[in-house]
């Protein structure tokens, strides 16, 4: 996508019919009780989504989503450094920063649909999973590196070489880490820290499908209401029971892209930060009929943790062979706490045992304790 800069000051209205991104101070009106934009936390890097006000880049479509929801916007400028290079008349090539004012990037529309294919992917899956066929796992994969992943990636190199390569053939902005010496030669990784675009990224594609799946959560959150929220996700919502005087739309619920399904109850729910929870399930969706079949299932999530091999670990301290019943891992799940040490096996990766001192594809005792 080749981008347009908008650098004089500009009317809200007319810059917010084109598409791109803008650059505003935003302030949140008392009447959003979910909050619809974060800042980003400078200590952590985290977002807040409790803030009230802030400065920040927004696309088009997010931008014109929170003017309906009562936000404030006011254009802002913004410095942007761009590197440009010419040849002169002995021709050298000459390399200068020049530093311009913005306050918006729009972009002119695409000639094709580009989720068009990423929708027949998805007919594709769902077609598989149906069938129980294992592919579609691989379908999903493609959906989620293909579809998206590749359009917001952004990574920084990283080679493993010796400290004399690092100081020889290497620029003052790679850093060297040494891990180990072999035959009197420090060996270790070189990595620049200058995060870098692949060549086939887009970002601004990336920030709309991610600002668009943000704003269906949202509409969903308002048709609930606030106080029923208890915890989000990327695609879900976890609320409390019962929801009285809520009015959701037929035409919004269903199986489709897009639609919006109940796919469990529960009794208990703890969560102590995004992605690490514990849950008792007492019904779950038949995935073919819809309907809620009962149940009596605990599960515990928590980021970093091989929930399985927790389970098989206690196992063998108990019984010293063979793997647990179904009875045992119910039990251990229900009695489980989300601070409790987390003990574990894991493999020992390729990368890992260099950089540690380890065996590769060998299994290690790990422990985990969250705080």
């Amino acid at each position: 996508l080749e981008a347009v800069v908008w650098d004089d000051e500009p009317n809200l209205d007319s810059v917010l019919s084109y598409e791109g991104a803008i650059h505003v101070h935003w302030l949140r009106p008392e009447s959003d009780k979910i909050g619809a934009v974060a800042s980003r936390d400078p200590d952590t890097n985290n977002l807040d989504w409790n803030q009230f006000e802030g400065t920040r880049w927004l696309t088009m479509c997010q931008a014109r989503f929170l003017i309906d929801r009562g936000y404030t916007l006011t254009p802002v400028p913004y410095a942007y450094e761009k590197t440009r290079t010419k040849v002169n008349d002995e021709e050298d090539q000459i390399t200068w920063n020049e530093v311009i004012t913005i306050y918006a990037i729009v972009c002119p529309s695409l000639d094709f649909n580009p989720f068009e294919v990423v929708g027949s992917w998805y007919d594709k899956r769902i077609e598989l999973k149906n069938n129980n066929d294992p592919r579609e796992l691989l379908v999903k994969l493609l959906m989620n590196a293909g579809s998206f992943g590749k359009w917001v990636e952004i990574n920084t190199d990283q080679r493993v070489a010796s400290e004399m390569d690092w100081e020889n053939n290497y620029s003052n902005e790679w850093e060297f880490n040494g891990v180990q010496e072999i035959d009197g030669e420090m060996i270790g990784y070189v990595k620049n820290p200058a995060p870098k675009r692949a060549s086939n990224t887009a970002n601004l594609m990336g920030s709309y499908i991610t600002d668009y799946a943000r704003m269906a959560l949202l509409k969903m959150g308002d048709l609930i209401g606030h106080e029923h929220l208890i915890y989000c996700d990327t695609d879900s919502f976890k609320i409390s029971l019962p929801i009285e005087g809520c009015y959701i739309p037929d035409n919004i619920m269903g199986r489709e892209l897009g639609q919006w399904a109940i796919e469990n109850e529960m009794d208990y729910f703890h969560a102590i930060k995004p992605k690490q929870y514990k849950t008792h399930f007492i019904s779950k969706e038949d995935r073919t009929t819809g309907d809620l079949i009962k149940c009596d299932i605990w599960k515990i999530r928590i980021k970093g943790v091989n929930v399985k091999g927790v389970i098989k670990h206690l196992w063998l301290e108990e019984h010293e062979t063979g793997d647990p019943t179904n009875g045992f891992s119910h039990q251990v799940l229900s009695e489980l706490c989300l601070a409790d040490k987390m003990r574990f096996e894991r493999l020992v990766g390729i990368r890992e045992s260099f950089r540690r001192n380890l065996e590769a594809g060998k299994w290690m005792i790990q422990d985990k304790q969250n705080r």
